[in-house]
């Protein structure tokens, strides 16, 4: 059986381009062999993928269309896992909670959000990729749903846990029995009909929690969500989330431009 590390991103038709960028500077300087595989969301046009293909001649797209099919059978056991992946009122993000690992053939998965940007080699994450080490990247705040948020005063699940960055080298590692726990808590406390985008992220970290040892924590702030409100280029980390928010997402263009000009590389 082919252990290749695959490396699996949702990725929505807006962030093709950040995604490109990425993936090139991931892929500077990871330097081993791996997979591209892209999570399509449905709304990807011709004009995205031949952009795709011509900067990841490698890449694989799953499009959602695809998958929607090619997923459903293996959920007929999990009905609220069945419920969450196939409900339209749920968030897109729900494609990370399952595709990537109902999909996978060598099912040695990194996860990496279209906004995870690398800085240099990422010497930790390489040892745990080589040591099939499951680990994941630490957040600023619990960003979980009822009854998992530090307002809930939960001590279930681990504080943390970021679901932009994680890796599960095994198939052992993940484990649908224990997704289907976790929704079954958060539909009980009134999450079945909502469109909150921090239920996937609360599945990934009852799944991460509930399996011990299996996973550590990238170091921190090594690896991290940054909080540096400025656009500050000479700060000497490995692995950014620059998500979306204020804090954080304000100066993705400048940091994104720095890195790829330190790294020499022209898209």
């Amino acid at each position: 059986m082919d252990t290749t590390l695959e490396v699996h991103s949702l990725v929505c038709s807006r962030d093709v381009e950040l995604y490109i960028k990425t993936y090139i500077l991931f892929k500077n300087y990871y330097k081993e062999n791996f997979i591209p595989i892209i999570h399509e969301d449905g709304s990807f046009s011709k004009n995205d993928v031949k952009r795709l293909n011509k900067y990841i001649p490698s890449l694989e797209i799953v499009f959602k269309r695809d998958a929607d099919l090619r997923i459903k059978d293996s959920l007929s056991n999990y009905p609220l896992c069945q419920h969450f992946r196939f409900s339209e009122h749920h968030t897109i993000f729900k494609i990370k909670l399952f595709d990537p690992f109902l999909i996978s053939k060598s099912n040695n998965i990194l996860y990496l959000d279209s906004d995870i940007l690398f800085c240099k080699e990422p010497i930790q994450l390489k040892f745990n990729i080589e040591n099939k080490i499951g680990c994941y990247l630490r957040d600023t705040w619990s960003a979980y749903c009822v009854p998992f948020r530090d307002e809930d005063n939960d001590s279930i699940i681990k504080r943390n846990i970021n679901a932009g960055l994680t890796y599960f080298p095994t198939k052992e590692h993940y484990n649908l029995s224990l997704i289907e726990e976790c929704l079954d808590v958060l539909y009980r406390n009134g999450s079945r009909g909502a469109t909150h985008p921090f239920l996937e992220q609360t599945c990934i970290a009852y799944l991460i929690t509930k399996q011990g040892e299996k996973f550590k924590q990238l170091s921190h702030p090594e690896y991290c969500v940054p909080t540096f409100n400025k656009f500050l280029p000479k700060h000497n980390l490995t692995g950014l989330h620059i998500n979306s928010s204020p804090l954080v997402g304000k100066y993705r263009k400048e940091h994104y431009d720095y890195e790829l000009l330190k790294a020499g590389i022209n898209i």
